[in-house]
């Protein structure tokens, strides 16, 4: 009984990775680059967006502070593989316009105990697992491009070409 709801099933879907989504990334690789992230951008391309690659798997860590755009955010396993995609609310009024962080080097404006940080450390958004990588999009972009759990992203850092190959569940 239980082969025959198997194949059913088998019969029934296909699963298959032929819609292919094109980007175009930037990529944070060292500590500063992921730190500062898409810190002070007023806004991305339609299928524009930033790869984090962290240097070993690890809970990762996602925070909007300076940020100006919402932004979608994927969790991505070693083999680029979505594993978790959230939403992120940016908050740019919680930032005093006297102390502009523009560069990296700006950090400091903000010590670790100003109201800023307390506020934006605790709109944090944590990886559920160990994550290799972490992409950020506009705002709605996952969803907007049916983009879900399971979808790989494949990327060339050269020359900041990408897609995501969209599993493609189809009847037959």
């Amino acid at each position: 009984m239980m082969k025959k709801l198997i194949s059913l099933l088998l019969m029934i879907c296909s699963v298959s990775f032929a819609d292919e989504i094109p980007l175009k990334l930037e990529f944070a690789k060292s500590e500063k680059e992921r730190t500062f992230g898409l810190m002070q951008r007023k806004s991305l391309e339609e299928n524009q967006g930033m790869l984090f690659i962290y240097p070993k798997k690890q809970l990762a860590t996602i925070w909007m502070f300076n940020c100006f755009l919402d932004l979608s955010l994927a969790f991505l396993d070693e083999n680029g593989a979505i594993f978790e995609i959230h939403e992120l609310k940016a908050y740019p009024e919680k930032m005093d316009p006297s102390r502009k962080v523009l560069t990296y080097q700006d950090l400091p404006l903000y010590p670790l105990d100003d109201p800023a940080i307390y506020f934006f450390y605790n709109k944090r958004i944590n990886s559920s697992f160990l994550a290799s990588f972490a992409l950020e999009m506009n705002a709605g972009w996952f969803y907007n491009h049916r983009v879900s759990i399971g979808d790989l992203v494949v990327w060339d850092e050269k020359s900041g070409n990408a897609h995501i190959l969209r599993k493609n569940v189809t009847s037959k």
